[in-house]
């Protein structure tokens, strides 16, 4: 049985965190493009966007400016931009102007497609601390066979089931073919700086102004249950009773720092009389290292 894994750190507010949605609910998050903690998600290559919308950003701001000949799909976007605006506060502003709605309009075509982020990597220093909220909340491994993976469709993109992110120095494009083509190798590529991430991908359809959407998995699904480092006891003791009642048939651990390596290692979580004595504070009265 292969694994795939979700982080997920704790709630705040209104807002549900990891043992509410997760173990509680048993409800998995898919949500917008524009939710996502990258600004660039599913934004493509936009160089011909960027062109029609300064175009258009000049009929309205510089009417005289829009009479010039239209035949500037031949010039290279620098070159069209120094037509269109020139230099100085104009040039500066035109420029603004439409590389911001060529974003929103990018990310407008994306809005109806909801992510379920997923990874191969559950000792991963990086995704503890950016994902379950500096190592206080959990990461729960599923079988990747799961019906709630494998019947995550989004029908226009072609897209079905877990899907690799594919991690590049340059954006996704259209191309000159039908967008439809294209939707899906734009959903699923993301900058290399996240490359650490090991993303798998899940997509689903949003309805029309839908920002999130929390379909439900079934409790033969979780394989593994692990709880941060820093989680309290108290939540601790709350996720042993959950994973008692509800995953009896899943492991529940405790992550910990490896004391050799930049990674986490995992134990199984402490119960009953070994809960409070494992994990009481033992180091409150060793002074702090003289440098």
């Amino acid at each position: 049985m292969k694994l795939v894994y979700k982080f997920a750190a704790l709630g705040h507010g209104d807002i549900p965190g990891a043992i509410e949605h997760l173990l509680e609910r048993r409800t998995l998050r898919f949500a917008s493009p524009s939710s996502q903690n990258d600004i660039n998600e599913a934004v493509p290559e936009a160089g011909a966007l960027l062109k029609e919308s300064m175009w258009s950003t000049a009929v309205k701001w510089y009417p005289r400016r829009a009479i010039i000949n239209p035949a500037w799909s031949s010039l290279s976007l620098e070159q069209f931009v120094q037509v269109l605006f020139g230099d100085g506060e104009q040039g500066t502003a035109g420029r603004v102007g439409a590389l911001r709605v060529a974003w929103q309009v990018s990310r407008r075509k994306f809005s109806r497609f909801g992510i379920l982020s997923l990874t191969e990597s559950p000792d991963n220093l990086v995704l503890w601390a950016h994902y379950a909220g500096g190592a206080s909340g959990l990461c729960i491994g599923f079988d990747e066979s799961s019906a709630v993976f494998q019947h995550s469709r989004h029908a226009d993109a072609g897209l079905e089931g877990i899907h690799k992110v594919r991690y590049s120095i340059t954006r996704a494009t259209f191309g000159a073919d039908p967008n439809e083509k294209h939707l899906g190798e734009i959903v699923l590529t993301k900058s290399i700086d996240w490359q650490y991430e090991r993303e798998l991908r899940c997509i689903r359809e949003l309805a029309e102004g839908e920002e999130y959407i929390f379909p439900s998995f079934e409790v033969k699904d979780v394989v593994e249950i692990i709880l941060g480092p820093n989680m309290p006891i108290d939540l601790i003791q709350r996720c042993i009773d959950i994973q008692e009642r509800k995953f009896p048939n899943a492991t529940l651990l405790l992550a910990l720092p490896d004391p050799d390596h930049y990674k986490m290692i995992f134990f199984e979580c402490p119960r009953g009389t070994y809960l409070e004595s494992t994990l009481r504070d033992f180091v409150r009265d060793i002074r702090p290292l003289s440098l």
